[in-house]
């Protein structure tokens, strides 16, 4: 089993309906155990808001427990929750992504390419019920 420890720091940028409007800082961890084909962990943080907006500070818990599998031939499936807890506001955001992976070369380069589809378990008052992931990861081995 691996487990890495490191700060989180969130970073203001972004349109006011994608981002907090304020500084954040919190630790982060993440455990990961790899048994032949299958891969399961979790990813999971804290951020204090500390700066920002005239509102009260973010106060934010996220937790991802993951479970993957490898196919074959690069080809990978995954389930994950990325819950999110804001206490301040006393409200859960979970959603259950189920997606599909594939590494492959796009030219000379080394990528992941990967799409799948969330429902959600809990959403804030007018929040989503569902969402598309799609996605390209370039890959450049040492």
């Amino acid at each position: 089993m691996d487990v890495g420890r490191r700060p989180v720091l969130h970073v203001p940028v972004g349109a006011d309906a994608f981002t907090a409007d304020q500084w954040g800082v919190g630790p982060t961890a993440v455990v990961v155990k790899q048994s032949g084909p299958w891969s399961y962990g979790a990813l999971v943080n804290h951020k204090w808001g500390v700066s920002g907006n005239s509102g009260p500070d973010e106060s934010v818990t996220f937790l991802q427990p993951f479970l993957s599998k490898g196919l074959g031939k690069g080809v990978t499936a995954t389930a994950n929750l990325e819950s999110t807890y804001e206490w301040t506001q006393d409200q859960w955001t979970l959603p259950l992504t189920l997606q599909m992976s594939k590494v492959t070369k796009l030219g000379a380069q080394g990528a992941s390419l990967f799409g799948g589809g969330r429902v959600y378990l809990a959403a804030p008052d007018g929040g989503p019920d569902w969402g598309l992931r799609l996605g390209l990861t370039l890959i450049y081995p040492k």
